[in-house]
Order: C-alpha cells, then sequence, then structure tokens
C-alpha cells in the first residue's frame, strides 16, 4: 500500500495507465525504443528466441514483470541442469 503523497504523485500515471495498456497490446512492448533489442545483448545470442517470446506474450505493462521472470526461471533451470 502507498503512502498518500506517493499515490497523488502517481494519480496521473494511474489514470492513464489504460492508454499505456492498449498501446502495449496493439503495437507491442517496443512501441518507442527497442527495450529488448539492448536488454538482451549483454545475455547473448541464445537469449534471442526468450526475448522474442516475452515480447510475443506481453500484452499490458503488468504482464513484463511475470513474462520476464518466468523467462529468467527457465534459463536458470537450464544453466542449473548445465
Amino acid at each position: 500500500m502507498m503512502r498518500a503523497f506517493t499515490e497523488q504523485k502517481m494519480k496521473r500515471w494511474a489514470e492513464q495507465r489504460w492508454i499505456l495498456d492498449a498501446i502495449i497490446s496493439s503495437v507491442g512492448m517496443e512501441w518507442d525504443q527497442p527495450r529488448l533489442g539492448y536488454t538482451m545483448f549483454p545475455c547473448g545470442p541464445d537469449a534471442v528466441g526468450d526475448f522474442r517470446t516475452v515480447g510475443m506474450r506481453t500484452k499490458k505493462f503488468n504482464d513484463m514483470h511475470r513474462e520476464f521472470a518466468g523467462a529468467a526461471r527457465r534459463r536458470e533451470a537450464k544453466a542449473k541442469a548445465f
């Protein structure tokens, strides 16, 4: 739960979140900059599939964390198995 001061500062974000969700749903999570491109470079070429899957499965802003966390768990399981 946020403090009242923080919630007041976040009021515009909460009221206009639907716009961002609509853009991500129709255009994708890279609607304004190549997030996946510059995020995956340090992970190496074998991470391209994971990042593209995250991009395809993300339909709203709240989906990003869940999808990246799921991809990280899968990559960690592969690393431990190796």
